[in-house]
């Protein structure tokens, strides 16, 4: 596991990044560049100095053809192609801007004045789910994002007092300071899980929505993205409205913490890094893969010791279980999300490299062994002392168990009345066991 980071979380824009200053690329020494040529099948020939010459493949273009291996070839088979305009701008249809604006009193010094003042808070959301006819939603955010609770700062103490907040969420191109009252679309707290920094919002019979060419994301898989690849991120960039930066993933597990919107809280989060851009306001913002599906939920940022391109986001597979938690056991309860517990723990026997040939990813791969099971949980007399963990099966899907936040995760899936299949090497042997969850094995968190 990689040594955890503390980043802070700025409460000023409802977000987590301290804002740098503009600066300058030096300039590298200038190479000798190749020249370059068609040639009669349409082949572009690059030529090199001292006489050297390579086939880059058929040209490309409004009248070309489409190259069919080119590394970088427009929709070639064996090369990633990039991120087209055309995905990013799908994205714009499910991404929103959130505001909210809550009323606080301070005061300075023991003896000193109480102030009350309205502060704004902005931050970002992606839609998971609509219902057009209706004009309802539901979006995803980070618990910081709306959180309007007491927070703690340079050692003063803000309080809510008790004017209600204001919470309103826009569109793309749809902006707040000019068209406030025309465009604001209200939203409710579904519920949220401030330990995961995870909230869930929803929206019911909106016009603007019903009107609107919005869209519900593409949920993608969190498991099986590369060190590399190409993602980007969508958010409110420092409150000015939807904005979409590019970059590649740097880790993809990570686990850092991070300290919550109320200056005392540390969260440890498992996390995806990227060195896409991300700046106060994106946090709640969705980060996509090249087919614009969701792979993740930005929540944080580290700009500290001359560190750059860091963004962090919570991967997918772990945030849509949290959500469907949220929304079947919250109904506008801001606690008590629910997860199954199996009732378990693992002991970390080792750590292996793996490389599949097939697709190109080295991954880590853990021997995870029961070291404990208690009692009335669903594993009780079912799983052993010294079990090695194989792989999982819910509602039909397998997953292979590399890492132990898979199985983490495919817990927060389980609902009361399903039954998990759990494939272990017990004594040389490879078997599955069934493990039914009731009502009683689940544990609230908050």
């Amino acid at each position: 596991m990689k040594g955890q980071k503390k980043l802070v979380m700025s409460l000023i824009a409802a977000c987590l990044f301290a804002l740098g200053g503009i600066f300058l690329c030096s300039c590298a020494p200038q190479a000798q560049l190749p020249t370059f040529s068609v040639n009669e099948n349409g082949e572009l020939i690059a030529l090199y100095p001292g006489g050297s010459s390579e086939n880059l493949g058929k040209v490309t273009g409004s009248d070309g053809e489409k190259g069919e291996k080119g590394e970088k070839g427009e929709k070639g088979e064996d090369g990633q192609g990039g991120i087209s305009p055309a995905t990013v701008n799908q994205s714009l249809k499910n991404a929103v801007s959130i505001q909210l604006i809550v009323e606080y009193s301070h005061r300075t010094g023991s003896f000193g004045p109480t102030t009350t003042n309205k502060m704004v808070f902005y931050g970002s959301g992606v839609i998971i789910s609509l219902d057009k006819e209706q004009g309802d939603a539901y979006i995803l955010t980070n618990a910081h994002v709306i959180y309007d609770g007491a927070f703690v700062q340079n050692g003063i103490t803000y309080t809510p007092t008790s004017t209600p907040p204001t919470r309103n969420l826009y569109l793309y191109g749809m902006g707040y300071e000019k068209y406030e009252e025309q465009y604001a679309i209200p939203f409710t707290v579904v519920g949220y899980s401030k330990e995961n920094d995870l909230a869930v919002l929803k929206v019911e019979n909106s016009q603007i929505l019903k009107n609107s060419v919005a869209q519900a994301a593409p949920i993608g898989n969190s498991d099986n993205i590369l060190v590399g690849e190409q993602t980007y991120l969508v958010g409110n960039a420092l409150g000015d409205g939807i904005a979409a930066t590019t970059g590649v993933v740097s880790v993809e597990r990570e686990r850092i913490d991070v300290l919550f919107a109320d200056g005392t809280t540390v969260l440890t989060l498992d996390s995806i890094r990227t060195d896409a851009a991300a700046n106060h306001g994106n946090s709640g913002g969705g980060m996509y893969n090249q087919k614009g599906e969701l792979i993740g939920i930005l929540f944080a940022g580290y700009n500290e010791n001359g560190a750059q391109g860091m963004s962090n986001c919570l991967p997918i597979n772990t945030v849509m279980g949290i959500a469907n938690s949220i929304i079947n056991n919250c109904n506008g309860a801001t606690v008590n999300t629910k997860k199954a517990d199996l009732g378990i723990t693992l002991n970390l026997q080792s750590v292996s490299q793996i490389y599949d040939e097939r697709t190109g990813k080295v991954f880590v791969q853990e021997r995870n062994v029961v070291q404990s099971v208690s009692q009335a949980s669903p594993a009780q007399g079912i799983l052993r002392f010294g079990d090695e963990l194989v792989s999982a099966s819910l509602h039909g899907e397998n997953t292979k168990i590399y890492r132990q936040w898979q199985l983490f995760d495919l817990l927060w899936r389980v609902r009361a009345g399903d039954t998990l299949v759990v494939t272990v090497l017990r004594n040389g042997e490879q078997i599955s066991v069934l493990i039914p969850f009731t009502a009683e094995h689940f544990v609230s968190v908050a």
